[in-house]
């Protein structure tokens, strides 16, 4: 499923990369198609696993990859985003919160084999018959404090625990923290897991060493990944939750 909606997405990209319309039925029969070529490719095991492509599963794909039809309109709470900021200040002077205090991460996907669609190869590429586009993907996650001053380590979310281009390689030594998910999707309990032995220590070891209190806010946006109600561990790290907004 996570293989088929990915190639899902980058179908919808190349889509609107020719100016092509795309519309829920027409996703729907590509994620059908593409779910059965993944059975043929995959052989006998994946052949008793059955997918309809149902408007639940679309509603899902559509809040798990921020998709957004040409023909519907913006979903956007507006009551609730004029009230954030209000609401964010007063957490900021109740809690004495600074600047280098306050921090914000969020999830982003990459195809990091995939060729840029502005390089010659890429158009190239796409121009005449061949092997098509490489449609490896990772998903990272990515924060920093208000002040600029602080970047937190990224988080590296990838299908497989332990590739074969990392093989004797000390995963504590890579410059990100590494998590491993079938589907490459960041998880709520990857997530809590990250918070407790990635985030705390490094954002306590931060203000011990800029002379700050022992504590920091951490904003997140309503992901399924982020827990709606959550109590933070250890209690001097809180997090609030923006309204998401959809561009």
């Amino acid at each position: 499923m996570g293989q088929m909606e990915r190639r899902l997405s980058l179908w919808m990209e190349e889509q609107r990369r020719r100016h092509l319309p795309v519309s829920t039925l027409l996703i729907q029969d590509q994620a059908r198609r593409l779910f059965a070529q993944l059975q043929q490719e995959q052989g006998d095991d994946a052949q008793a696993e059955t997918f309809g492509a149902s408007n639940g599963w679309f509603a899902h794909f559509k809040s798990r990859h921020n998709v957004l039809l040409m023909d519907e309109p913006v979903v956007v709470d507006a009551q609730a985003a004029a009230c954030y900021p209000s609401v964010l200040r007063c957490i900021l002077e109740e809690g004495c919160y600074s600047p280098q205090q306050v921090f914000n991460v969020d999830e982003t996907g990459l195809s990091w084999k995939r060729l840029s669609e502005h390089m010659l190869l890429a158009l190239e590429g796409a121009a005449r018959p061949g092997p098509k586009a490489p449609k490896d993907h990772l998903t990272l996650l990515l924060g920093a404090n208000a002040a600029g001053d602080f970047r937190l380590k990224p988080l590296l979310v990838y299908p497989s625990e332990n590739p074969r281009a990392l093989r004797g390689c000390s995963k504590a030594g890579l410059p990100v923290v590494w998590r491993s998910n079938r589907s490459d999707w960041l998880t709520p309990s990857i997530f809590q897991d990250w918070f407790t032995g990635c985030f705390c220590p490094a954002v306590e070891s931060y203000c011990a060493s800029h002379g700050l209190p022992h504590r920091a806010l951490l904003l997140l946006d309503s992901a399924p990944c982020h827990p709606p109600t959550w109590a933070a561990s250890p209690p001097t790290c809180v997090w609030s939750s923006c309204p998401r907004t959809r561009p």
